[in-house]
């Protein structure tokens, strides 16, 4: 199995971003403050190991959380106002064999409210994103609940530690203890 597209939806400045890979490899470009390295760090490792930490959704260092990330910071205003109320977005990634008879799509949804940190939940689902199942409803992204109603409620996890389980079962066959040190 391959990456053969990755997504990010309705998450910092992504609207619906789908990114395409060929045979199994992906270029970003594009100038300085586009999103290349916001995109990267919420693809790799995010997508692979679901740790939502400040330090890690922030490549640039500044500790910006998914919540911010959901959210958006007011740049205009120094008192740490967010630019929405509540938000909920999700973050993909397409696996396929090279046969093209398999394919298998692993993700992160979070949501957050001004008064509230984010909360995720993951998914593991035999499919293709836009294809075979949707992340949204009439572009409002779908609810854990949702999701879950969807591609069926084993494939939508709450925690990382399940979901790290699922994507080593599906595609890596590594054992814990080499996917945490991967």
């Amino acid at each position: 199995m391959r990456p053969r597209r990755a997504g990010i939806f309705n998450v910092w400045e992504y609207d619906d971003q789908i990114f395409e890979f060929g045979g199994g490899r992906m270029v970003l470009r594009g100038r300085n403050g586009s999103g290349k390295s916001n995109a990267l760090s919420l693809l790799f490792p995010f997508v692979l190991d679901g740790v939502m930490s400040a330090a890690r959704m922030d490549p640039m260092g500044g500790a910006r959380s998914m919540k911010s990330l959901l959210l958006g910071r007011s740049d205009e205003d120094g008192g740490g106002r967010y630019r929405h109320d509540s938000g909920t977005g999700y973050v993909w990634m397409e696996f396929g064999s090279d046969d093209e008879t398999q394919r298998l799509t692993i993700g992160v949804g979070a949501s957050a409210t001004a008064q509230r940190d984010a909360d995720s939940w993951f998914f593991v689902a035999h499919g293709r994103v836009g294809v075979d199942f949707d992340l949204h409803d009439d572009d409002v992204p779908k609810s854990r609940r949702r999701l879950a109603e969807t591609i069926g409620d084993g494939r939508v996890l709450a925690t990382a530690e399940e979901y790290r389980s699922a994507v080593d079962r599906e595609l890596l066959g590594l054992g814990a203890d080499r996917y945490r040190i991967l």
